[in-house]
């Protein structure tokens, strides 16, 4: 039976499909199989025959075509591909960085007839891209891009994998206003923003009318010292060395803290007030399992990080471990985790110090949910998010140039 050659012949009539299986050998047999066809007038008849090196071929019997063609054409590439017209919006659109949806949605209000499906609309905007990256590579494409766009940046690879492993770029505009606003700088990573899962340090700056500008996008292959110490030292040298910041303002990582205090001893670094609270509360929360108790303690927390003079802070501290006797879990936690780093965020100690009355990374956080807008997605490539990069810093200068 291995050896046997076999046959089919396929007859199709309307109402029911009859498939009858010939198979010629030794055990000649006859096998049919009926399938229900609703509301489709057909009739053809094919016949298959299996050939000596295992193929096949087919042969139309009768292939009379006795139906009308289908009136709803959509999936049908004649009938569904975009206009010369709807392709460039489409480019226009795409590098204004709308999503697919909406591209399509614009187009088939502009034209009710428009048939195009939502594949053909992402198989479009990846044939856009494979155009404008002309046979690079991602990594190619985007250092090409910084070239093009008067971008500086710096970037180090692995010398085992020549791999970009980490990189960092900012607009030559940027460095011309960060000369003049030098004093303050906030620094928080965000995630989620490309599909190698890196970090990305974003740093921004402000002025004193309280607005912020980005000052530079950074991605690191990690968050340890070294990835951090790189960064910084290429942010050091967009600076006059005479005019170095007075402050810089993160949250609670250490291995950042340390970098800073590497590259820019003289910059005071301050902690974020509400990253603390956050956390205080969270802690009480979870110890205690009261909320009530919770805002309780963050209130009398608060009435340390708001002291505006030293002795008052020592009261204050003496104060809170006095009615918190009985939760010395908690007392330790708050001495060992923020205590030791209070001339970080106690306001009698940044009192003294130049930072525009900034607190907290609140402006990092904006710059994070600016870019993300117009990232659309957490996968993407690393040239796509330094495009989305470039637009969320000219738009944060060009609304900084129309409030000052």
């Amino acid at each position: 039976m291995d050896q046997a050659k076999l046959m089919f012949i396929l007859h199709v009539n309307n109402p029911q499909i009859i498939v009858e299986i010939k198979i010629k050998g030794v055990n000649p047999e006859l096998k049919s199989v009926t399938v229900e066809q609703k509301n489709v007038i057909v009739h053809f008849v094919l016949r298959g025959k299996e050939n000596c090196g295992g193929t096949w071929r087919l042969y139309v019997i009768d292939g009379n075509h006795n139906h009308s063609f289908p009136v709803y054409n959509v999936g049908r590439s004649v009938m569904s591909r975009l206009s010369e017209d709807e392709k460039i919006k489409t480019k226009e659109m795409t590098r204004a960085h709308m999503p697919p949806s909406q591209i399509l949605i614009s187009i088939k209000n502009e034209n009710k007839d428009n048939l195009t499906t939502m594949k053909q609309m992402y198989n479009y905007r990846q044939k856009i891209r494979k155009e404008e990256m002309e046979g690079r590579s991602v990594v190619q494409q985007l250092l090409s891009h910084l070239s093009k766009k008067s971008y500086f940046y710096s970037y180090r690879d692995s010398p085992t994998t020549n791999m970009v492993t980490d990189l960092f770029f900012t607009n030559k505009k940027v460095v011309q206003l960060l000369h003049r606003f030098y004093y303050v700088l906030m620094m928080d990573c965000t995630y989620k923003t490309n599909k190698y899962k890196m970090p990305l340090f974003e740093i921004v700056g402000c002025v004193p009318t309280g607005k912020f500008f980005v000052i530079a996008m950074v991605f690191l292959q990690d968050e340890k010292k070294d990835s951090f110490e790189w960064a910084l030292q290429c942010l050091k040298g967009l600076f006059d060395p005479n005019h170095l910041p007075e402050a810089i303002v993160t949250d609670r990582e250490l291995a950042l803290i340390h970098a800073i205090k590497s590259v820019f001893p003289s910059t005071y670094h301050m902690l974020c007030t509400r990253h603390i609270a956050k956390n205080v509360e969270a802690i009480a929360k979870s110890v205690t399992k009261s909320v009530v108790f919770a805002l309780g303690f963050l209130g009398n927390w608060n009435r340390i990080v708001h002291a505006e003079t030293e002795v008052s802070y020592e009261e204050n501290v003496q104060h809170f471990q006095k009615i918190y006797a009985g939760h010395q879990e908690l007392l330790k936690y708050v001495q060992t985790t923020w205590l030791i780093h209070a001339r970080k965020f106690v306001h009698a100690y940044t009192n003294k110090v130049l930072h525009f009355g900034n607190r907290t990374t609140n402006m990092v956080e904006s710059a994070h949910n600016s870019l993300k807008r117009f990232l659309k997605t957490s996968t993407g490539n690393l040239d796509t998010v330094s495009r989305s990069s470039k637009t969320t810093c000219t738009d944060s200068i060009t609304m900084l140039v129309l409030r000052l």
